[in-house]
């Protein structure tokens, strides 16, 4: 009798659980940078590119535990919006005000991880490569940017990073662009 009841107890619990959520589970969290920044003044930009390598063409939100630098998890319960690079693509052409000039702006991501040091501290670690070309495709100006805010402890506070990152970003890049831009060239 014990066991018969034990049972009963153990799948009535069972059934419990997956009632309490729609199919048995969490709903996706789906994640994007937040508001964009609107351009206040334009830098010259025709086009902003961003090529990914092939492990950050998806919209699974990576991270890295401490201690295994070589190996990347996913969250199982949260996605980004679009692929990292569509989504930083999307929100520095309304931060640059692109569209008006005549140079490209060429973005190697590199990186984009939020890289745990331990349990509940993190950094949003971002890598890309620049390249300022003019409209003959001739190199005017080349530059790494490398980031690595915290990130807190989940994939909501990375995602808040991140959303403050392309931020930065988008600062740090209309200022090297403003410097490296020949008028004669990039203004349309």
């Amino acid at each position: 009798m014990k066991d018969s009841m034990r049972h009963c107890i153990f799948l009535l619990g069972l059934f419990l659980v997956a009632c309490s959520t729609p199919g048995g589970r969490n709903p996706m969290a789906v994640y994007d940078l937040g508001d964009t920044l609107e351009s206040s003044a334009t830098v010259g930009l025709g086009r902003i590119e961003v090529a990914t390598p092939a492990w950050l063409a998806t919209s699974a939100m990576q991270y890295r535990l401490p201690g295994q630098p070589g190996r990347r998890y996913v969250f199982a319960e949260s996605r980004w919006a679009a692929a990292p690079g569509e989504l930083l693509e999307t929100a520095l052409r309304h931060a640059l005000g692109v569209g008006n000039g005549h140079c490209r702006l060429l973005l190697e991501l590199d990186d984009w991880i939020q890289d745990f040091s331990t349990g509940d501290q993190s950094q949003a670690r971002l890598a890309l490569r620049a390249r300022l070309v003019d409209a003959r495709g001739a190199l005017l100006a080349w530059r790494a940017f490398t980031y690595a805010p915290p990130a807190g402890q989940d994939a909501r506070s990375g995602a808040v990073a991140y959303g403050q990152l392309e931020k930065t970003l988008a600062t740090d890049l209309r200022a090297w662009i403003t410097t490296e831009a020949p008028p004669d060239r990039c203004r349309g």
